[in-house]
C-alpha cells in the first residue's frame, strides 16, 4: 500500500499542514502566516513532527530527500518506532559518531532510502521527523498492509523556544526533550522551537501577535525577544506566567 495524500493528512501530527509537490511531501509546522513572518529558515524543518498509525504490514519502505536548513548544521535523522519501542532509524550520521562534536561536522545530503521490519500482527507505528533539516517524503509505502488506521492522542503541547526546544543538538528525534516531554504525557506535539541563525537573533517580521492556534493546549515556553522591540511576541491568551531572562513560561 503508498500512502497518499489524504492517508497521510489522516496520520500525520504536529503539522500544521502537508504539501504534496512532484517529489513528495513536505510538512509545516507553522502556518503559512507564520512563516511569512518569520525570516528564518530553520521553520522548514518538521521538528516534533510525526506519523502514527495503526497497521498490519510487517514491512515499511521510506525514502526521502534532505538537505540542510542552515550551514551550521548537516546532520539528520528518522525515527520508527513500533509499539513504542525504537527499532531503526533513516540517517546520515554514522552510530560511532553520535557522541563529541557531531554536530558541527558535515555529512552527506541528499536522497536517502530503507526498509523497516515491523513484525507481525497489528501495532501501533510511528515516524518521527528529523528537527534538524529539511525534508520532503518521496516515498512511503507498506507492501503488504491491508490496514492503516490513524492513532491520535486526545490533549496537545505547545511548545515555544529556540533552538533546544527545536531539537538541537540531539542525534536522533526522539531524543529531544519536547518529544521526551510530550511522550511521557502523552500529549501531541506542536513544535514551535526555533533555532536562532549564526548571525543573530531571531528575525521577527510580525507586527501582529501570534499566537497558539490551540489556545487550551498547555505551552512549555516561548522565546522572548530583546526588551524594547517592536516585534515582542504577545500572547493572545492569558494564564499564569514566570518571565525569566530571555524566556517566558506558562503554565
Amino acid at each position: 500500500m503508498k500512502l497518499n495524500l489524504d492517508i497521510i493528512k489522516k496520520i500525520v501530527c504536529g503539522a500544521e499542514w502537508v504539501e504534496e509537490k512532484e517529489n513528495g511531501f513536505i510538512f509545516h509546522r507553522f502556518t503559512p502566516w507564520e512563516e511569512a513572518a518569520i525570516e528564518n529558515s530553520n521553520v522548514n524543518c518538521p521538528a516534533g513532527v510525526r506519523l502514527a498509525f495503526r497497521t498490519d504490514g510487517t514491512e515499511l519502505e521510506l525514502g526521502v530527500s534532505a538537505k540542510p536548513a542552515m550551514e551550521i548544521r548537516s546532520y539528520f535523522a528518522l525515527d520508527v518506532r513500533v509499539n513504542g519501542s525504537l527499532v531503526g532509524s533513516l540517517t546520515n550520521l554514522p552510530s560511532e559518531e553520535a557522541v563529541g562534536n557531531y554536530a558541527e561536522k558535515e555529512y552527506q545530503t541528499g536522497d536517502y532510502t530503507a526498509t523497516f521490519d515491523l513484525g507481525v500482527g497489528e501495532k501501533l507505528v510511528e515516524v518521527l521527523l528529523p528537527h534538524s533539516l529539511e525534508l520532503t517524503m518521496g516515498q512511503m509505502e507498506l507492501p503488504d498492509a491491508t490496514l492503516v488506521e490513524p492513532v491520535k492522542r486526545t490533549k496537545r503541547l505547545v511548545a515555544y523556544g529556540d533552538s533546544i526546544t527545536q531539537g538541537f543538538d540531539a542525534h536522533h528525534p526522539g531524543a529531544s526533550y519536547a518529544v521526551r516531554l510530550a511522550d511521557a504525557l502523552r500529549m501531541e506535539l506542536s513544535d514551535k522551537g526555533i533555532g536562532a541563525p549564526p548571525s543573530g537573533p531571531i528575525g521577527w517580521k510580525a507586527t501582529e501577535p501570534t499566537w497558539s492556534p490551540w489556545p487550551s493546549a498547555p505551552t512549555i515556553g516561548e522565546q522572548v525577544p530583546p526588551k524594547g522591540s517592536e516585534n515582542r511576541l504577545q500572547p493572545s491568551w492569558t494564564g499564569w506566567q514566570i518571565v525569566t531572562p530571555g524566556f517566558r513560561w506558562w503554565c
